[in-house]
């Protein structure tokens, strides 16, 4: 590109009497001033900017103007504003100009004219010279606010250093903020790639985190991207931030500025509007980028319209290499705007408006060639943005390393880690866009999916929801049939007291529940189990674990049924004798135990184990663990939301058990419940709770409601509790699937977490908060209540659905509900008669369709759409 001087034809709008007054305080030619009117009705100018604000076509924004139009509009503007002596001035300065191989910068001086503020004069076009005055860089147009204090060129040595936050709060029209980081990354490839600018992102937008980040680091331009707006009270614009909680927080341009003034070598700001249209003629981002100019920026390019990606990518591109090869704000802008233009784009290089301090538009001064960058400082930094869950910015960083460094394997591997990610959220998305019209092809991407991330929250979910809608059972055969009969071993003699099972390796995919019968007396037996969900293992499946069962010789005793559960339930049997909170198992019966075995944090050293027996009534549910710990450490009864921390159980819970997807975090319903055994203070156990909060799990406190006891024995302690409904949210009802998972902690004897273990392999910190990969617990009567499963009915003709469940051995009636999903006539629902607790609807793909027989159950039966 050309480097060119450029003299200014500064150019003043003020009030004067009922109309405006143009004065041309410097220029090649004099001065000169001339009053007039704007050319447009407010309803024309309103029109004519709300055109520019509508939603494009499958980009940012949508119907654009015609060119001839922008022209016409153009042209008034020009006419009304250049007349007179101010034309005159004007041809004289471009002749002045022209003759010495200079440019004519034209500064436009708003002032505190806030309508004239709000148009867009950047569409200003002359007949005469056949051209808009913005798309020649001998003519660049800046919205010049004029300070006191003279803006001196920044020395810098490469690389320019850019800054990016994407803000997204959550109660706020989402954005795309991947594309937004990938759309920038693309723009600036080359340019990163030959060490003239680093490009770095802000993993959390809010202002605490963009001071430290500051304070941090050195940076030359701030980029944003986010939605403005105008604050209610004041009618200031005003940028949307986040808060600590992730919701909107209305930031001014003048506190931005506050926060920005100290940090002298931040330059330029960018200002990028996404989502939603212009609704007015005011313009957020106007008040917002002249605030942020008097705060100190010399210059702010703020987009007055939404840009579309392809322009976004061109204008970013030219202008970043412009700024990196040291030309002026404006003369950058001006060149960007022209390339804009000629990628076919006939409109949009009027998007960007430039305010501008600095007097000659020169913010930094490029010293010397880049020098090469240090790949360990921007390896580390990806790692910073893998942890964030920034995967885009990480891939751009290294992009740069391998670029530097082709074969460098940390980034090798790194890199290899993003793609696979990538790959699993593909095939995420694909799945649940499939499961309900294409079941079979979402088993197949479940099967891929599992194969790279078995902790994938939701994927057993959906598995389960699949298999269940294609007819397949929640029980499984205990048993093979006799002509696949197995060679089994001889019993054992069972031991007096139950001892837990040989440590089960973690495996993938996800191993069968251990599950323990006292069923009294008798020996260990062995069974192949088949799995449930055969889509999702098949191709490791001689890698499984298979439960062992402890019971009675009788293999058709009373209990034998809950070895059939499918992986990943757990039961609470009613009880019609409360047991006595004391911290000893003698009073409770002998039902079937659930092991906390498999190590999902830590060392696992020493060996920490729990076993569960869980009952409920009518007021609570029941907890008995028996915990195996050779050394008992409890030092967390001083802080109880970090209970968990401390030697412990604990639980994860939800009342509802119906389908969650992955996307569906935490609610205020749910939490985490924990209970510390005595801590040797001889004050006794404690139970606490930390409640789900706008999906994320807070810091709740200690919960006298639940009554909890303790006492150590020869090799742990033993820990009971009794839960009251009321405290979780419950109306209890037999066949009511509830969301736990049991877990176990080990404390170091410096109070610090050891290592955890759950009856959930697929537990882990990052998915804690995400139900939908929680284990279930099914409140049942009692052990002798055999199940029956609830068909699949759901779409089916009523009459159909009817004769399904009688046959089932449900005591079947019917109702009409509405729907908007399906015609009449057709199943919709099965509830259980007179008696439906909140989500507690067992069709529809139920994740645990299991009821007793002769239970009555009520079809919903579609009526047609709603109203």
């Amino acid at each position: 590109m050309e480097d060119r001087d450029y003299v200014d034809f500064d150019l003043s709008i003020e009030p004067a009497g009922d109309g405006l007054e143009a004065r041309v305080l410097d220029s090649p030619a004099g001065e000169a001033s001339e009053r007039f009117e704007t050319p447009f009705s407010a309803e024309g100018l309103e029109n004519f900017i709300l055109k520019m604000g509508r939603p494009r076509s499958g980009v940012r924004r949508g119907l654009v103007p015609p060119a001839a139009e922008a022209r016409r509009f153009g042209g008034d503007l020009y006419e009304t504003l250049f007349t007179g002596e101010i034309e005159t001035c004007f041809r004289r300065s471009l002749d002045e100009v022209e003759r010495t191989g200079k440019g004519l910068r034209l500064r436009l001086r708003l002032g505190d004219v806030g309508e004239v503020a709000d148009i867009p004069w950047e569409f200003l076009y002359s007949d005469a010279l056949g051209r808009f005055l913005v798309l020649s860089s001998v003519t660049p147009l800046v919205r010049y606010i004029d300070l006191p204090s003279r803006i001196r060129p920044l020395e810098v040595e490469p690389p320019l250093r850019i800054l990016m936050v994407v803000s997204e709060p959550k109660n706020a029209p989402p954005l795309d903020v991947e594309r937004e980081q990938r759309l920038v990354r693309e723009a600036t490839t080359d340019l990163v790639r030959d060490g003239r600018l680093e490009l770095h992102t802000l993993a959390d937008a809010t202002l605490s985190a963009l001071q430290h980040r500051l304070r941090q680091d050195t940076f030359h331009i701030l980029h944003f991207v986010g939605h403005g707006g105008f604050h209610d009270a004041t009618g200031e614009g005003v940028v949307y931030m986040e808060d600590e909680h992730g919701l909107a927080r209305a930031v001014t341009g003048h506190d931005l500025g506050i926060l920005l003034h100290d940090h002298r070598s931040l330059r330029v700001a960018l200002l990028n509007a996404c989502e939603g249209a212009r609704t007015s003629t005011e313009d957020p981002f106007t008040g917002v980028a002249q605030s942020l100019v008097r705060q100190g920026i010399p210059a702010v390019v703020a987009m007055q319209f939404e840009i579309t990606d392809a322009a976004a990518l061109v204008f970013s591109h030219e202008f970043f290499l412009s700024i990196a090869d040291g030309y002026p704000v404006d003369a950058a802008t001006s060149e960007a705007r022209k390339a804009v233009f000629a990628s076919g784009n006939v409109l949009e290089w009027a998007t960007p408006v430039l305010y501008l301090r600095s007097a000659d538009g020169k913010v930094f001064d490029v010293k010397t060639a880049p020098t090469p960058p240090d790949t360990d400082r921007l390896l580390a930094e990806a790692r910073g943005h893998v942890d964030h869950g920034n995967a885009t910015a990480a891939t751009g960083i290294l992009d740069r390393v391998l670029a530097i460094e082709p074969e460098h394997p940390s980034a090798e591997a790194l890199a290899a880690e993003l793609r696979t990610a990538d790959r699993v959220a593909e095939l995420w998305e694909r799945a649940k866009q499939v499961a309900e019209t294409e079941p079979e092809t979402a088993r197949d991407l479940v099967d891929e999916l599992r194969a790279l991330d078995a902790d994938h929250p939701g994927a057993i979910d959906l598995a389960r929801r699949l298999a269940h809608a294609g007819g397949e059972t929640t029980l499984i055969p205990v048993s093979p049939g006799p002509e696949e009969s197995e060679e089994v071993e001889a019993p054992e003699p069972a031991p007096p007291e139950p001892t837990p099972p040989e440590p089960l390796p973690v495996v993938t995919p996800r191993p069968e529940p251990v599950v323990v019968d006292h069923g009294g007396g008798g020996g260990r037996r062995g069974g192949t189990v088949v799995l449930l969900f055969l889509a999702v293992i098949v191709a490791v499946i001689a890698a499984m674990v298979v439960p062992q069962l402890t019971g009675g010789d009788d293999p058709d005793s009373d209990a034998g049924w809950l070895a059939e559960l499918a992986p990943g339930f757990q039961v609470a049997f009613r009880t019609n004798d409360r047991p006595t909170i004391d911290g000893s198992p003698e009073d409770w019966p002998d039902v079937a135990e659930f092991v906390s075995d498999r190590l999902v944090f830590g060392s696992g050293q020493p060996e920490v184990t729990a076993r569960w027996r869980l009952s409920w009534d009518e007021t609570a549910l029941y907890v008995m663990a028996r915990v195996e710990d050779p050394e008992v450490i409890q030092r967390r009864h001083d802080d109880p939301p970090q209970l968990f921390q401390g030697d412990s159980v604990h639980f994860e819970f939800s009342p509802s058990g119906g389908p969650r997807s992955a996307d569906d975090r935490i609610r205020s319903d749910e939490g985490h419940v924990m209970l510390g055994p005595d801590d040797g203070s001889g004050a006794g156990a404690l139970a606490a709770i930390n409640p789900g909060d706008d999906g994320v799990i807070v810091a709740g406190g200690e919960v006298s409601d639940i009554d909890v006891a303790s006492r150590f024995t020869d090799n742990g302690y033993d820990l009971e509790a009794a839960i009251p409904w009321d405290v979780l949210g419950v109306q209890p009802q037999v066949g009511m699937p509830l969301r736990m998972n049991l877990n176990v902690s080990d404390t170091d004897p410096g109070g610090g977490l050891r290592s955890m273990r759950s009856n959930n392999p697929d537990r882990t910190s990052s998915n804690q908060p995400i139900p939908a990969v929680w284990w279930h617990t099914l409140l049942w009567d009692d052990v002798a209540t055999q199940p029956t499963e609830v068909p699949a009915v759901f779409g089916t003709p009523t009459a159909s659905a009817v004769e399904a469940l009688s046959d089932a051995g449900f005591e079947t009636s019917t109702t009409q509900v509405c729907t908007n999903i399906m015609e009449a006539g057709l199943a919709r629902q099965v509830t259980i008669t007179d008696t439906e607790p909140q989500g507690f609807v067992i069709d529809t793909g139920h994740l645990i369709p299991l009821l007793p027989m002769g239970t009555n159950v009520t079809v919903k039966e579609s009526s047609g759409p709603c109203g």
